[in-house]
């Protein structure tokens, strides 16, 4: 059997769970002070495509992505939303004509919301951006000729500054294993090459 050509152009929908451990640093009109905490759980909903540009015959090709990304991560009585894009490069292997192995790196941006639970109704609500970056890899399988499900795993950072109307702010940072699950369609499965 021939090797396998490079075929992607996939738009593909993801579900990430990353570890939700995180340092903070508020700062107030009457002081500041830091501290380690944790998210219930931090999962991302991704939404974007993948595209590689093989040679003839190539197994091997680059990998380029862009994603929309929908951030979840709640606290008792608070927690972070927030939503963004992500870029992704790479490159993506053909292992077989059924399975194929992506590795990217990843870097985004996202607008928050933060809600921090406070005694006698002194919520900290905040707004701010943050920033992503990590490395994933990606194993995908084909279901059909135009859908695939895949699994994800790698390591992703994030910090953030926030601010409150009332001019407390709030800076954030963690980082730790992700993984996840993947659907792809891919409208044509002809490699690159042949189009």
């Amino acid at each position: 059997m021939g090797a396998a050509e490079v075929a992607r152009r996939d738009v593909l929908l993801a579900v990430e769970l990353v570890d939700g451990g995180f340092t903070y640093e508020l700062h107030s009109p009457v002081g500041s002070f830091a501290g380690d905490d944790a998210f219930e759980r931090m999962t991302f909903l991704r939404l974007g495509g993948r595209w590689a540009w093989a040679s003839a015959g190539g197994s091997i090709a680059p990998l380029a992505g862009i994603d929309v990304v929908l951030t979840d991560a709640p606290l008792p009585d608070g927690g972070l939303s927030a939503t963004g894009g992500e870029l992704c490069a790479g490159a993506t292997w053909a292992i077989s004509p059924r399975w194929s192995l992506d590795g990217e790196a990843l870097l985004g941006a996202h607008l928050a919301t933060l809600t921090l639970p406070g005694g006698a109704g002194a919520d900290l609500e905040t707004d701010g951006t943050l920033v992503h970056s990590g490395l994933r890899l990606r194993l995908l399988g084909n279901l059909t000729r135009h859908w695939s499900l895949g699994v994800e795993g790698g390591w992703r950072a994030w910090s953030g500054d926030l601010t409150a109307s009332d001019g407390r702010e709030a800076s954030l940072s963690g980082s730790g294993f992700c993984v996840g699950v993947v659907l792809a369609w891919r409208p044509s499965a002809r490699p690159g090459s042949l189009e």
